[in-house]
């Protein structure tokens, strides 16, 4: 055994540090540091073998928080059509609110008709039960509590109404809403809503005057409407007051009815 200086040519050994071999013979001049100088060597040096890197220290973990991982959405529930076995009813649409449209004049009832041209026009009409029949001179006797209320009765009525109102000529017009089917006396009255508002868009009428709650009916007013009261229907300021009967024979309501009058009928005449 000899240990031996080891030489450039034993490099792989020479890099890792090793300077000194400890063989069982004398290492040959290849290898050895005593080698005879401008020898030259027989052996191939041996390649270096791979050195280790020396291993860096983990990189620390950047400390953020992970994805959280995205929540599923919740199943939606699909939407079908009632089948026609499944027995529910179908959801029927809301109608469209029907806007009232006058029927032509040649719709209109006889009655109507011939009574157009007999009429002049004004702002502000009047109508009651038997104007039709009065128009026409064999209206009915109307019963009241102390004494019936005529034909002559009415007349009187509204030409004492119209004095003390004072408008101007052509303000008031005479549309009835109830005719008789014909000119003989005691003839049945027909009702016709739809000529009498027709008429009066004719007639260049702005505010109706309806005296009692059948020429109410007749017109096709909603219900539950009170004396002096008014409201606006079909295009129209409409005043409701008390019936014919109630107004000839209850004198104590003439002075609430006339001040309701001018109050509410002001705003149609021309200023």
């Amino acid at each position: 055994m000899a240990f031996a200086r080891l030489n450039a040519f034993a490099a792989p050994w020479y890099g890792s540090g090793v300077r000194y071999l400890l063989a069982p013979d004398d290492l040959p001049p290849e290898w050895s540091a005593c080698a005879l100088p401008g020898t030259s060597p027989a052996l191939t040096p041996l390649r270096a073998a791979p050195q280790a890197r020396p291993q860096r220290p983990p990189a620390r973990a950047a400390q953020t928080a992970p994805p959280r991982p995205r929540e599923a959405a919740p199943p939606q529930r699909e939407r079908h059509a009632p089948s026609p076995q499944s027995g529910a009813p179908a959801a029927a649409p809301s109608p469209a609110r029907a806007v009232w449209q006058p029927p032509a004049q040649q719709l209109w009832p006889q009655p109507w008709r011939d009574r157009l041209p007999l009429t002049r026009p004004g702002r502000v009409g009047w109508t009651y039960r038997h104007l039709g029949a009065d128009l026409l001179g064999n209206g009915p006797d109307e019963a009241g509590e102390d004494a019936p209320c005529t034909m002559r009765d009415r007349r009187d009525f509204f030409r004492r109404m119209i004095h003390d109102l004072g408008y101007p000529a052509g303000t008031h017009t005479f549309w009835p809403v109830c005719m008789p089917l014909s000119a003989a006396p005691d003839a049945p009255e027909q009702e016709s809503a739809d000529a009498f508002w027709a008429g009066l868009r004719l007639l260049r009428a702005r505010g109706v005057v309806i005296m009692g709650s059948a020429a109410a009916r007749a017109a096709g007013l909603p219900g539950g409407l009170r004396p002096l009261q008014s409201l606006f229907f079909r295009g129209f300021r409409v005043l409701i007051l008390w019936d014919m009967v109630n107004l000839v024979r209850r004198e104590q309501r003439y002075a609430s009815m006339l001040a309701f009058l001018r109050t509410s009928l002001q705003p149609l005449l021309p200023r």
